[in-house]
């Protein structure tokens, strides 16, 4: 998609006052905005025992499915497009999301309230009035949010617009780890010193024949 970048954001604290956590979501190009999805295998982890190893073995694993919630996204966007709202539905929504969700602050509100105010906007080529501009609209005051908070913020916001149009779950096949083709002119190197050894030691057999003829 032209429009969405690939995003794998985490959160960590380095006094451990705050869990690391980690996800796959997408940037948008033209608005400089972030989607996470609502389902986006959001992952959280305390600073203790094996945090480390787990940690790892879970970004690997998000980054194995990270094209299916790249598509799912990608969905997302082209339903939003097609949905138009007057001002007083998108108002209704961000009510919404300030006083019910609590995603937003007063200054957060007061800037998607002021976008919604502007004649012309970049959000959306086609209209001002998409649920996918007023999704901009939000995302562009989050960028406003506490880093704490920020990536939560961003999936309880999917979770309700998608509450509201019921986005189609994109499934995506899982490509299977290709097997790894081998040279067959490679030498490898613990057959080489196993040959050499053969070559080298003798057998036990071969160890008392040599003793005999010795005495």
């Amino acid at each position: 998609d032209p429009e969405l970048s690939m995003m794998f954001a985490w959160t960590n604290s380095y006094n451990k006052q705050v869990r690391f956590k980690c996800g796959i979501g997408t940037y948008v190009n033209k608005t400089g905005n972030f989607m996470v999805s609502k389902d986006m295998g959001l992952w959280t982890r305390k600073h203790t025992g094996k945090a480390d190893k787990e940690t790892e073995n879970t970004i690997d694993e998000q980054v194995k499915t990270a094209l299916m919630y790249y598509n799912q996204l990608a969905t997302d966007k082209d339903v939003m497009k097609e949905v138009t709202l007057d001002k007083r539905k998108m108002s209704q929504l961000l009510g919404v999301l300030f006083a019910d969700f609590a995603i937003l602050t007063t200054e957060q509100a007061s800037i998607v309230r002021d976008l919604l105010s502007k004649t012309n906007n970049s959000f959306d080529e086609n209209s001002k009035w998409s649920l996918w501009a007023f999704y901009n609209y939000v995302t562009t005051a989050l960028q406003q949010s506490h880093p704490k908070t920020w990536m939560e913020d961003q999936r309880i916001l999917h979770y309700f617009i998608d509450s509201i149009v019921q986005f189609t779950k994109v499934e995506t096949p899982i490509v299977e780890d290709e097997e790894e083709t081998v040279d067959p002119d490679q030498v490898d190197l613990e057959d080489m010193i196993a040959e050499v050894e053969a070559k080298t030691t003798p057998t036990i057999e071969e160890q008392i024949a040599e003793d005999e003829a010795s005495v």
